[in-house]
Parts: structure tokens; C-alpha cells; sequence
């Protein structure tokens, strides 16, 4: 194994030790949700083994987190609440749990002083969104507007856009 691949292995198992501390679960409750041995996950941990895609995303179901926020080499507090700290500190932004789905979210930015653009996303999108651009506040209404005109083109008669 070459250093660069050592290194990267290193990212995911100490990422996921991290998530699985931040969770309270042990490592035996983990591999058996996962349905391996707690020696196989704790490979995982000490980055002596990589998971296969199938528990690598039974891993972010396990634990409510995005694929890829779980394999990202960039520090994440990765709860719904930081990130909503986070949008609601933005001039003019602003995001609300959405009633009739309590797993989507309602983000809004402001796009004139007269009209604000809407989205509605996924719990585990606004997550991701908000991990992307690592704390920039710049980055992160750029990300929301790119998101918005992706979707926008579906929906040209209204300013509240479903993200899917």
C-alpha cells in the first residue's frame, strides 16, 4: 500500500470512529446492525479494511448521515441544528423544518431586497450542502442559487422549488 492510499484509508476510519463516538454506540452494536463481526468493523476503525458500497451505506443509514459527508476528509458537525445555525446566520437566509414532511427542509436566501428564493430539501441534502462548502458563507448562497436554477427550470411559474 502506498502512502497516499494508507492516508486516505486513515480519513474514513478515523472519520467513522468519530461519527460512532458521537452516536454512543459501541462497536459490537454497529456490527451487528451491520451484520459482520465486531473484529471486521473494528478493521474498518483502524483503517485496515474498507467497507463494501452495500455497508458503506448501510453505515450512513446507521448513523443518519450522508455517504459522502462520512467519507469526507474535511472537519463536519454534522447535525440538522449546526447546520440551521449556520444558514440562519447568513443576512437574509433562513430554514424551517417542514410540517407535513419532517424530514424536508424549507431554505431560503434572499435573491433581491424584494424576493427571496425557496427550496425545499432533504434533511441529509441540507447537511451535505452546508459540509461542501466547509464554513463560507459565500459559498454557501452560490451552492444554494446553482442548486435553485438546477431545479428552478421544473417549477418557472412559482419560487418554491422541490429538490429531488
Amino acid at each position: 500500500m502506498i502512502w497516499s492510499e494508507y492516508k486516505m484509508d486513515m480519513v474514513f476510519a478515523n472519520r467513522l470512529k468519530e461519527v460512532r463516538e458521537r452516536s454512543g454506540m459501541k462497536r459490537k452494536e454497529v456490527a451487528e446492525k451491520l451484520g459482520i463481526t465486531m473484529q471486521a468493523y473494528t478493521c474498518y476503525e483502524y483503517g485496515r479494511r474498507e467497507p463494501r458500497l452495500s455497508n458503506l451505506i448501510k453505515l450512513s443509514k446507521i448513523f443518519d448521515i450522508p455517504v459522502d459527508v462520512l467519507c469526507s476528509p474535511y472537519p463536519v458537525d454534522m447535525t440538522i441544528d449546526s447546520c440551521s445555525d449556520f444558514i440562519n446566520s447568513i443576512d437574509g437566509c433562513g430554514i424551517e423544518r417542514m410540517t407535513d414532511n419532517p424530514n424536508n427542509y424549507l431554505v431560503t436566501i434572499p435573491y433581491s431586497p424584494e424576493y427571496s428564493l425557496d427550496l425545499v430539501m432533504p434533511r441529509e441534502d441540507v447537511i451535505s450542502m452546508c459540509q461542501s462548502v466547509n464554513g463560507s458563507k459565500t459559498a454557501f448562497v452560490r451552492a444554494f442559487k446553482n442548486r435553485y436554477l438546477m431545479c428552478a427550470a421544473k417549477y418557472a411559474t412559482t419560487n418554491k422549488v422541490l429538490y429531488w
